[in-house]
């Protein structure tokens, strides 16, 4: 905006200018410049002057959160715009009794995240996660008896009941199968 001033009078300092950020930079005012030159406000007019804002720019710096999805936490990181975000390491994710969890990359949005992408905000990447189902295995013990062969199960799936197995007599005894236990119960 214009000033006027009389001549052989110094003009009135303004108050400080503001610039609008942009996704790159943040400005910050430096002072007033004449001719190239910082502006002494004390000087004297004596001419029509124009005064032009000196601007420093401070790159923009955005930070990356990561949620590791229940896996073993990551550090975020913080970078300038324009750069790429590091790949961190790979989560890990404690198995469960019902499954086993293999790490399956980062999302953004619901997307796969391409590391390779420059910065330009703040983001936060979720962990993906392949489940699978755990197996089990049944062993019966016949307890000298004809023996069956183990089950293979997965997690919340029951197994077949085997044929009853059959024990050789001896000469004091005969034995009748009366059924499996678990853990003597």
């Amino acid at each position: 905006s214009n000033k006027y001033v009389e001549e052989g009078f110094a003009v009135e300092r303004p108050a400080d200018p503001t610039r609008e950020a942009t996704v790159e930079y943040t400005y910050e005012f430096a002072g007033w410049l004449l001719n190239g030159m910082p502006y002494n406000f004390d000087s004297a007019v004596t001419d029509n002057i124009t005064l032009i804002a000196k601007w420093t720019s401070v790159k923009n710096t955005y930070t990356v959160t990561f949620d590791s999805n229940g896996g073993t936490a990551i550090d975020g990181e913080t970078k300038p715009y324009g750069m790429v975000f590091t790949k961190p390491n790979d989560p890990t994710k404690e198995a469960t009794v019902e499954y086993t969890f293999t790490f399956a990359g980062w999302l953004l949005d619901g997307e796969d995240y391409n590391f390779e992408t420059l910065i330009t905000g703040n983001i936060t990447l979720v962990a993906k996660w392949n489940e699978i189902k755990n197996t089990y295995t049944v062993t019966f013990n016949a307890d000298g008896g004809t023996t069956e062969d183990s089950q293979t199960v997965e997690y919340g799936l029951t197994f077949s009941e085997p044929t009853a197995p059959e024990k050789q007599a001896t000469a004091e005894y005969t034995f009748t199968f009366a059924g499996w236990l678990l853990d003597g119960e």
